[in-house]
């Protein structure tokens, strides 16, 4: 599964405190996992390694992240969007075999999510990433590479194990010459069904080779591991079931509808336990269906 959404000045606020704190945590030793610089085009900024606030927050304003000077990008609208959120999802039962299958199968797990985002990066790069160029921006350009901060997440809003990276893209990317313009945000949306089939597909294919799994059939470009009872997949959906809960209640589906149900019903991330604890709860909820993930 993939979702695309553009970053306003509160969510791109919410994102660098997220990484403020992650970053002084992964120091401290509370935090594994802090975010990482993508794309071919962070090695011309100077980006490599962990993602840090300062640089983050520049990127996002269109500033060179080490000297904060403006990458001179014309706005193409009133109010510039200063990056895209593409959320890439493993399906429920990836994400069981993380929590549940022991330490080499979750590191095997793990590694063949991170690979996967890394190969939709690519096609990104390759097949969609495109300049707006002109009045208004209405010319779209082949460019030269993106620049994204991939955040691993490993469990949901409600505890559950949840195997995601957020990539956040920032809007800009430079052509051959080394000019810098604002991405072409449509062709992203219009693309992103594409490349969230690419990511389930090459997912299936790490963990085939890594751990020789089977898959049961694929429905809109996913498929969960073979022999997991539905009954875990569904104990292991709190998140999905608060918003299917909170959608019967306001009638009709619609896309708005599930934006405010998503919404109304989310917790608050200092609200989940720690991984250590959730590991714990997550084992003595699902011993049964350790076979079949390990």
């Amino acid at each position: 599964m993939l979702s695309v959404s553009g970053l306003s000045s509160a969510r791109a606020d919410y994102y660098v405190e997220q990484v403020a704190a992650g970053f002084d945590e992964y120091y401290t030793g509370d935090q594994a996992e802090p975010g990482r610089w993508a794309g071919s085009a962070a090695e011309r900024l100077g980006l490599e390694g962990l993602v840090t606030p300062d640089a983050f927050r520049r990127l996002l304003d269109a500033e060179h992240p080490g000297t904060g000077e403006p990458l001179d990008i014309p706005r193409t609208t009133s109010a510039r969007v200063g990056g895209f959120d593409l959320c890439f999802s493993a399906p429920k039962s990836v994400s069981l075999a993380w929590a549940l299958g022991g330490p080499a199968v979750s590191a095997a797990v793990a590694g063949a999510h991170d690979r996967a985002v890394d190969q939709a990066v690519i096609t990104l790069e390759q097949e969609v990433l495109r300049a707006r160029r002109g009045a208004g921006g209405q010319r779209s350009v082949t460019t030269d590479g993106l620049v994204a901060a991939a955040f691993a997440h490993r469990s949901s809003r409600a505890g559950d194990p949840q195997l995601h990276t957020h990539l956040v893209v920032a809007n800009l990317t430079p052509d051959a010459s080394g000019k810098w313009s604002a991405l072409d945000g449509k062709r992203l949306f219009r693309w992103a069904k594409t490349v969230g089939y690419l990511y389930q597909s090459a997912l299936r294919h790490e963990l085939s080779d890594a751990l020789g799994i089977g898959w049961g059939p694929v429905q809109k470009g996913a498929a969960d591991i073979a022999g997991v009872p539905k009954d875990a997949l569904e104990a292991f959906s709190t998140r999905r079931a608060q918003i299917e809960e909170a959608l019967a209640e306001r009638g009709p589906w619609s896309r708005a509808s599930a934006e405010v149900a998503a919404l109304s019903t989310r917790a608050s991330k200092a609200s989940v336990p720690d991984l250590g604890e959730l590991r714990q709860r997550w084992q003595a909820q699902g011993p049964s269906w350790g076979s079949a993930l390990a």
